[in-house]
Formats: C-alpha cells, sequence, structure tokens
C-alpha cells in the first residue's frame, strides 16, 4: 500500500511524521459497486485515498440525472474540502466498481492537526493542486472544441488529476462516462474515439480505452 501511496505527488511530498500518521490511523475498508463513500449534504467524515477500484464524484442534475464530474483512479486522496470548512459534502463519491479504500476518521484526523497545525499547510495545497486543475479544466470547457476536449479528459485521467507524467495506458471508463466528463454529446465523443484510434493513438475495448501512443496524444493537445 505505501508504494502505491507514494506515486501520488501529494503523498510522496509528505512529512514523515504526517505521512505515519495518515496510514497508522486510517481504516481499509471495502464497498461494491454503486455504493456511495459520501453523499452531498451529508457531515464530514474524515479524508479517503482509493486503494482499488473506481469512484466517481458526481451530482444529480435538474432533470434527476447523474453528472459525472470526475473519475478517481487509485492513489487519489479526496474529501479534504468539508474538513477545511467543515461545510455538508458538496458531491456524492459513488463507487462505478468495488472499491478498497483507506479512511482516516476526521475526529483522530482533526486532534491530529490540533496538535501539529504546521500540518494544515499540506492540506491546503492538496486542495490547491485540485483548484489549479479545476480552473484548467473550466478553460478547456469554455475554449476548446469538443474533440480537443476529449483529448484533454483521456490526458487528465491518464495522470489521475495530478500534474506528473501518465501513470497508466489503461483508461477504465466507457464512452458515456467520457462524454459528460467532456462535455459533450455520445455521438460526438464516438467520433473523436473513432478518430483517435484510426491514428493508432487508442484503441477502444469494452468498458476501457486504451492509449497506444501517450506522447501522439500529447502533441493533440497542444
Amino acid at each position: 500500500m505505501h508504494t502505491l501511496l507514494k506515486t501520488d505527488p501529494w503523498f510522496a511530498s509528505l512529512p514523515e511524521e504526517f505521512a505515519h500518521f495518515l496510514l497508522s490511523s486510517g481504516q481499509c475498508t471495502t464497498l461494491g459497486m454503486n455504493e456511495y463513500v459520501f453523499r452531498n449534504g451529508e457531515a464530514d467524515n474524515g479524508l479517503f485515498v482509493l486503494l482499488e477500484g473506481l469512484i466517481c464524484i458526481s451530482n444529480i442534475n435538474l432533470e434527476g440525472e447523474e453528472a459525472i464530474l470526475a473519475v478517481l483512479n487509485k492513489g487519489i486522496w479526496f474529501g479534504e474540502v468539508s474538513l477545511i470548512d467543515g461545510a455538508p459534502r458538496t458531491h456524492d463519491a459513488r463507487c462505478i466498481t468495488e472499491c478498497r479504500l483507506l479512511h482516516v476518521p476526521s475526529l483522530c484526523l482533526r486532534q491530529f492537526l490540533a496538535d501539529n497545525p504546521v500540518y494544515w499547510q499540506h492540506i491546503a495545497q492538496l486542495v490547491s493542486n485540485k483548484l489549479r486543475l479545476i480552473f484548467s479544466a473550466y478553460e478547456v470547457l469554455q475554449t476548446l472544441p469538443a474533440h480537443e476536449r476529449v483529448i484533454r479528459q483521456l490526458l487528465m485521467l491518464g495522470r489521475n488529476y495530478t500534474e506528473q507524467t501518465v501513470s497508466t495506458t489503461r483508461l477504465p471508463i466507457n464512452q458515456l462516462i467520457l462524454s459528460q466528463l467532456a462535455a459533450t454529446s455520445r455521438q460526438t465523443c464516438n467520433q473523436s474515439l473513432k478518430k483517435l484510434a484510426a491514428l493508432h493513438i487508442i484503441k477502444l475495448n469494452y468498458q476501457h480505452i486504451e492509449v497506444l501512443d501517450w506522447p501522439a496524444l500529447m502533441r493533440l493537445s497542444t
């Protein structure tokens, strides 16, 4: 588990004392497909890191349909916003597959941070990293055509929403989810993916997309 967590730039940068606290205080839990880690409006219950599986961050739109905003892969930490402001959860965190997580309960985490306030800056860094990505993603949605939005989403998924280099060649999502992330229709998303497949940049499979040529995909995003 420690080796997996070290692949996340945020966790890898933590002082040894804080990293040890998170690992020793965390509780491993397993949730089934379509179970929720937390729901919109619920009280803060701590910090999480995904060890296995896929989680979508979503909300229910005005038509009563799920609007997926992000898909989290293993190694990513989440749940820090409510830890900071004490306000209820703003989104749902739903398991797309069976998931194994490490859960650091809010009570012990808040006590540790009260005793060691210098480590709040690392929680702020976690929020700051995601805020930068949100602004970048918003700019993409506002300024780029659909095909380029699809490409950018593939890159973000490959980097697991961090600034690190690509961490996987297998993106375990389907076209419906990708179209929501890229804010485009499923038909338009499918056309973009077929273009990339024809260039031998990606390979389309059942319930996942395999990236064959990351450098080529990156060149298309510039």
